[in-house]
């Protein structure tokens, strides 16, 4: 004589009920794993933006205020400083206008791990009362900006100044200023 046994299997609306709550936690982990890896190629992103600003700011700022064997009012280059790489530039406003895109160190050569990003450089007169503002030729004063872009998206912001040799430094040691765009 067989005997009935307390234990039963699993019905098919059970199996479909417990994929559907599998596949669901699965999607939502999936989800979860792709955002956090699009942080962190944002994160990285900025942070590679950041470093190039700064390896460029730092290049144009330790160069003359302006052109020691031609001195202008204007600001950009002056003949025979434009070229395929930034080698000839020997002042601040050389830069002016400048377009790295994509970046490369100052004799040319690629740097390849920014190869999606493009530098930009705008040098103008500051206005010694409000140094956010341009101002006119003369002030003694010259604001560097480099933006960092990745197509149309800025990505970091960065700005320095460069006095003229009759202007005292120090009523400015305030004005470094490093804007990370959100």
């Amino acid at each position: 004589m067989h005997q009935p046994s307390d234990a039963r299997g699993f019905s098919l609306v059970e199996v479909v009920i417990s994929m559907l709550v599998v596949s669901v936690l699965l999607a939502a982990a999936l989800r979860a794993v792709g955002a956090s890896k699009t942080g962190q190629l944002t994160v990285a992103n900025r942070t590679e933006a950041m470093l190039l600003a700064q390896d460029l700011l730092a290049e144009i700022v330790v160069l003359p205020y302006e052109d020691q064997d031609t001195p202008t009012s204007s600001i950009g280059p002056e003949a025979g400083e434009s070229g395929a790489h930034r080698s000839a530039f020997d002042d601040v406003d050389d830069y002016h206008a400048w377009n790295g895109e994509p970046p490369v160190e100052k004799d040319g050569a690629a740097i390849a791990s920014a190869s999606n990003m493009q530098r930009d450089v705008t040098v103008t007169w500051a206005k010694p009362s409000d140094l956010s503002a341009s101002g006119f030729s003369g002030t003694g004063i010259k604001r560097i900006e480099v933006v960092v872009r990745v197509g149309n998206r800025e990505l970091a912001r960065m700005f320095a100044f460069r006095c003229s040799a009759n202007r005292n430094p120090f009523e400015i040691d305030r004005l470094s200023n490093i804007e990370l765009v959100r």
